[in-house]
């Protein structure tokens, strides 16, 4: 049987079963797994150490490029901005083609 604490006592409470722990602590080593999203100017100072040029594009965008890269990353953004997953993605994919990686 479960406990609860209920007004500075301890009292059984029928509501506490083992699913409901299970699906607490569940949760909470999800939360502790999730990563927190780079910034914009993070991914361009990893694109910049890794060789690539930029260029300014429309508005918030820039165009970076590699020699061994056939397409430009276009990253979208303002600097203090959170990344989006795909560009995280993009930009890893992108420096790991650069050092020869992939």
């Amino acid at each position: 049987m479960k406990f609860a604490y209920v007004r500075s006592e301890l009292r059984p409470h029928s509501c506490l079963d083992d699913n409901f722990f299970l699906s607490l602590m569940t949760l909470i080593l999800n939360l502790s797994l999730y990563q927190m999203p780079q910034k914009i100017r993070e991914l361009k100072a990893q694109l910049a150490q890794a060789g690539f040029e930029h260029r300014n594009g429309k508005g918030s965008h820039t165009v970076w490029s590699h020699p061994l890269l056939s397409q430009p990353i276009v990253l979208a953004g303002k600097d203090g901005s959170d990344a989006k997953f795909y560009q995280e993605k993009l930009v890893r994919s992108a420096i790991s083609i650069a050092k020869g990686k992939y």
